[in-house]
């Protein structure tokens, strides 16, 4: 006995379109009319590896290599205190071998997670975040010494590297002639950050360490990048602490990271994001009764939001611009400084 099944008016056109329905369901467009990808095709179907950036998103920082920063001259306090006579102990030459990483970063954004409360509940908290990208060049920077015909030339850089010679008092900085000299070594480096956002308003003066707010890490990869994020994690502060492979021109082997704070205060108008362990980069200052003060090359990144406390819109957020400070562990910037807690509020730019 034969099936016999009403076809609807539409199905004419899906068998036009290759596609004819049987009692059975939809039968695919028969195997000899198909066309088959070729080995190595890619698909028309096929998902991008990552989400592009729109060019001007990502901020590059420029290093802002100095030549203070590879030799300086000190004298030896623990030596001259035993005997100032000895001479042997004063103005002697330093050296250093400097590194840095590539730092890039997208605009502070704001997301709304679920953070656990001390109750045990879940609250719901506003998170300000900075994304950002460290990526090693391998190569290592310093100074040898050199002969020149021109005995008035203290100082070269190599072709094409950008250094700041200008540095007062060069001259007596300088123990002999030398030039910067550039090492690829493709070795891995240590990148141990810490970040502070600041609160520049001179009624708040607030200062705030990022945070480690596990839940938020989800979120932000989602919303930012969710293939790139799935396959290779999103870091906090605590998982990027560690060795960074040396990125090649063959390969790049860049890691992303991200800085989380939490309770920002809200009538924030002006604000800077300090960030340390970028480069080896220092200053030292030998202090009688005190010791020697060290302050870290310190990335200050300063930002203005135009807004209210009422409302927090990440849109109003705006950039000004980036610049290298020196600072000490307490984040003072002179060891006159060394007891105050934060950077002194300065006026809003």
């Amino acid at each position: 006995m034969a099936l016999h099944v009403r076809l609807k008016p539409w199905t004419g056109w899906l068998c036009a379109l290759g596609l004819c329905l049987t009692a059975t369901g939809v039968q695919a467009q028969p195997a000899a009319t198909r066309t088959a990808l070729k080995p190595g095709e890619p698909s028309l179907f096929k998902l991008p590896e990552f989400r592009k950036v729109v060019p001007g998103v990502e901020r590059p920082i420029n290093p802002e290599r100095s030549f203070r920063e590879l030799t300086e001259q000190q004298d030896i306090p623990e030596i001259l205190d035993i005997d100032a006579n000895y001479d042997w102990a004063k103005t002697i030459e330093f050296r250093h071998d400097i590194w840095a990483f590539d730092f890039t970063f997208k605009p502070v954004r704001m997301v709304e997670v679920d953070v656990p409360a001390p109750g045990g509940k879940l609250q719901k908290k506003l998170v300000w975040y900075l994304i950002y990208r460290i990526k090693n060049p391998g190569v290592i920077w310093h100074v040898e010494p050199t002969k020149y015909a021109d005995p008035d030339k203290k100082v070269t850089p190599k072709a094409g590297v950008e250094f700041d010679f200008d540095v007062a008092g060069q001259d007596a900085l300088i123990d002999g002639k030398v030039e910067v000299l550039e090492d690829r070594r493709d070795a891995a480096l240590r990148f141990m950050p810490t970040f502070l956002l600041f609160s520049r308003d001179a009624e708040i003066g607030k200062q705030y360490l990022d945070r480690i707010i596990p839940a938020s890490l989800q979120p932000i990869a989602q919303r930012e990048d969710p293939i790139r994020f799935a396959k290779t994690p999103l870091r906090n502060t605590v998982d990027m602490s560690g060795e960074i492979p040396a990125s090649t021109p063959e390969e790049d082997k860049s890691v992303w990271g991200v800085a989380t704070w939490q309770d920002v205060d809200p009538r924030t108008d002006f604000f800077s994001i300090y960030i340390q362990g970028l480069t080896n980069a220092h200053v030292r200052k030998y202090v009688p009764g005190k010791g020697w003060w060290y302050a870290q090359k310190t990335l200050r990144l300063d930002f203005r939001r135009p807004g209210d406390e009422f409302l927090e819109d990440e849109s109003e957020i705006r950039y000004l611009k980036a610049s290298w400070v020196y600072l000490d562990a307490k984040w003072s910037t002179s060891p006159d400084d060394a007891d105050s807690a934060a950077p002194k509020p300065i006026a809003a730019p």
